[in-house]
């Protein structure tokens, strides 16, 4: 199966990894974008991103929703619509 997952905190990160080791094809990771944190607001990636950079599965950030639709779709291949609310 080809999966696309979704997640940003430290909770996300041992379901990563178990896809990252399962028999399945993870062809993408979808994060929030890096945040001021802490009194300094110095600049931090998500947990999940960090897990994915320390990971050979490449990371290349999409900006907007749609962009996000067609880096999907084209390394899978096929049309994809992500679910909005």
């Amino acid at each position: 199966m080809r999966i696309v997952f979704i997640g940003t905190g430290e909770i996300g990160v041992p379901t990563l990894r178990a896809l990252q080791n399962s028999e399945h094809e993870l062809v993408g990771v979808v994060t929030q974008p890096d945040k001021p944190v802490g009194r300094e607001q110095k600049i931090t990636a998500p947990p999940v991103k960090k897990a994915v950079l320390a990971d050979p599965l490449k990371a290349s950030p999409a900006r907007t929703c749609n962009r996000l639709e067609s880096k999907i779709a084209k390394r899978l291949n096929r049309s994809v619509r992500l679910g909005r609310t």
